[in-house]
């Protein structure tokens, strides 16, 4: 027999709507359990799961049963990314998906090292010239996104780019970021899309031709050269047009998480100096003040488990895209009705009482065993980048560039808070960010 399953109660046509939130999802799992109903607006309601056996379940075990659904966003990212992986589903997702694989791993990501390197000590030029040299404080979060889409950039199009081309594509990519945002106070967003997305394909088309023109062995190891060199099983590669939407997803999916863990790390190292001490004697003993490479990335563990615990902590993406029960389905002991949207909080399950000791504390070390991928005997308890099939391909990437970033900035400064009022959160629908980062980077001695 199935139990029935707590409903969380809202207002009436807004459902919980006012109050959906990462802070909210673990609140009801904690009055209701692992399961519960909850309503939203435009039938948008459904089904939470947060136990990592029930999560599972959602994304990998009963992936035919319990499908990727779509959702209001879901329109406006195919305008932006076409017949692209984020908009794909079923056999041709599985089908992109193998294509791509091999250009996120590890060896093809270690050669983007001296790429994301200069971009990293532009950024920090910049800084420096901006902020530093007159010790003025600065909202670091703004800084961050434009880090994490420059790096991005480069990744893509390297030195094949020119600095105007350059230019042109980061606001391409902001116009478009900006259009879609799923906000009815954001107004003109079909007069962005439209802007962004001609010029990134005027960018994007002078890429591919002038790479086209070069002989293959003469192309710079980046993810554009990964693209034209992808096939698929019967040997076949992707058009340009295709490409181009594979590329503008990557700067989509890209830019946000990576920007929002690093933003709030920063404002974290003030209130924990035992971490920001480790970190920095850590940076000190492997580097010794000369440029990190791919092969000191495996030494940097401090670095890595303090962002790993942001991702936990603070979780940037604080709830998935939902799925749908394509067949009545059981989960954690629930009957859930064919049909029904199933919601996973990983902010939620990052917190379980049942599968972390003190969640509400932050404490890097818990990453320090064996297993640096999921520290506790649940994998599913642990998923910044999702779990199973739709793994995020740029997991290597985003801490990759996560960890240059902190070790070289550690190098060179001392981050001090320089706020009046403590960190502070906020949402802007799944994603989970701090309000700013005000900090002061003094160099060191």
């Amino acid at each position: 027999m199935h139990a029935s399953i707590p409903k969380v109660r809202g207002l009436p046509l807004l459902g919980v709507a006012l109050k959906f939130g990462p802070a909210w999802a673990r609140e009801m799992q904690r009055r209701h359990g692992d399961v519960f109903a909850l309503e939203l607006p435009g039938n948008n309601g459904g089904v939470m799961v947060v136990h990592p056996d029930d999560v599972r379940a959602a994304l990998t075990d009963k992936k035919d049963e319990i499908t990727r659904q779509a959702f209001p966003t879901d329109n406006l990212l195919a305008r932006a990314t076409g017949d692209g992986i984020i908009t794909r589903r079923g056999a041709e997702w599985v089908e992109r998906r193998e294509m791509m694989q091999p250009s996120f791993r590890r060896q093809r990501m270690n050669e983007l090292v001296p790429i994301m390197l200069a971009e990293i000590d532009r950024l920090l030029d910049s800084l420096d010239r901006r902020f530093v040299r007159d010790g003025r404080a600065f909202d670091a979060q703004p800084e961050m996104n434009m880090l994490t889409l420059g790096v991005l950039i480069r990744a893509l199009f390297s030195t094949s780019a020119s600095e105007a081309d350059f230019e042109m594509a980061r606001d391409a990519v902001e116009l478009t970021m900006r259009s879609l945002v799923f906000s009815p106070f954001v107004l003109g967003k079909r007069r962005m899309y439209e802007q962004g997305s001609r010029a990134f394909e005027q960018v994007a088309a002078r890429m591919l031709r002038h790479r086209r023109e070069t002989p293959p062995d003469d192309w710079p190891r980046d993810l554009l050269s990964a693209m034209l060199e992808m096939r698929d099983g019967e040997g076949r590669g992707l058009g340009d047009t295709s490409i181009r939407f594979e590329l503008t997803g990557l700067l989509i999916a890209g830019k946000e998480t990576s920007a929002i863990t690093l933003s709030w790390l920063l404002g974290l190292l003030e209130r924990h100096p035992d971490v920001k001490r480790r970190l920095v004697d850590e940076v000190d003993a492997v580097l010794g003040g000369r440029p990190p490479t791919a092969d000191d990335l495996p030494q940097l563990r401090n670095v890595r488990m303090a962002l790993q615990e942001t991702l936990r902590c603070h979780t940037p993406v604080w709830i998935l895209f939902p799925r749908e029960a394509a067949n009545d389905v059981t989960l954690g002991g629930h009957a859930i009705a064919k049909g029904t949207r199933i919601w996973v909080s990983p902010y939620a399950t990052h917190h379980h009482p049942e599968f972390w000791e003190r969640p509400d504390e932050f404490d890097p070390e818990r990453f320090a065993g064996e297993n640096e991928d999921a520290p506790v005997a649940h994998r599913y308890a642990y998923l910044p980048f999702g779990r199973g099939p739709r793994l995020c391909l740029g997991n290597r990437f985003a801490m990759m560039e996560m960890t240059l970033f902190i070790a070289r900035l550690l190098q060179r400064y001392d981050v001090q808070w320089a706020g009046r009022r403590a960190l502070a959160s906020k949402v802007v629908f799944n994603t989970f960010l701090p309000k700013e980062v005000p900090i002061r980077l003094a160099p060191r001695g």
